[in-house]
């Protein structure tokens, strides 16, 4: 039954993100370049801080070790939008769909937190996979209309490392269905 939960707040998560992104792409003016900072900084913070409870939580070592991976990356790539953020002059302006990404992540997070074993381990993963597809998206949505060129440019390289990370879920998942 919890585990339906978690999913259902992560299908949510999906259906909240893209009604965002469509929404805000309606509106005249579509995310500003300093949006589409603010938003991918929610995700990284957001991957990060579920990484480092799966680190602790994670009954399987493979989980554990794709945690530990995401902490690294997601904080390398945060870092590199900072900067480049920073460099060109980009204060961060929070919208809607950054805020959402927040509300979301801290109820998916107390979901997390009364967790354990295997339950923890499925939710993690069921997590991962949504948030994953859902950065990619953005992603690939945002990358033709940010108006900095070395924005678009670190948006298409941050793509393949998120398709990576969304494909290792997968077959964590699948490899934990194997398992048990």
């Amino acid at each position: 039954m919890k585990r339906m939960n978690l999913v259902s707040l992560a299908l949510c998560l999906g259906g909240l993100l893209s009604g965002c992104a469509a929404a805000e792409r309606a509106m005249p003016g579509t995310l500003s370049d300093a949006n589409i900072v603010s938003v991918l900084d929610a995700i990284d913070v957001s991957e990060i801080e579920a990484a480092q409870l799966a680190k602790r939580k994670a009954s399987n070592p493979a989980v554990r070790a794709y945690a530990s991976r995401l902490v690294h990356e997601h904080t390398a790539t945060m870092q590199q939008t900072l900067q480049l953020a920073n460099r060109r002059g980009l204060q961060p302006e929070k919208p809607r769909l950054a805020a959402a990404v927040e509300t979301t992540h801290q109820k998916t997070m107390d979901e997390l937190r009364k967790k354990a074993g295997r339950d923890f381990d499925h939710a993690y993963l069921d997590y991962q996979v949504t948030m994953h597809q859902q950065a990619i998206k953005l992603v690939e949505d945002t990358a033709n209309s940010v108006q900095d060129t070395r924005l678009k440019q670190h948006l298409i390289q941050t793509r393949p490392d998120l398709m990576s990370h969304l494909t290792d879920a997968r077959d964590l998942q699948r490899q934990l269905v194997a398992q048990y």
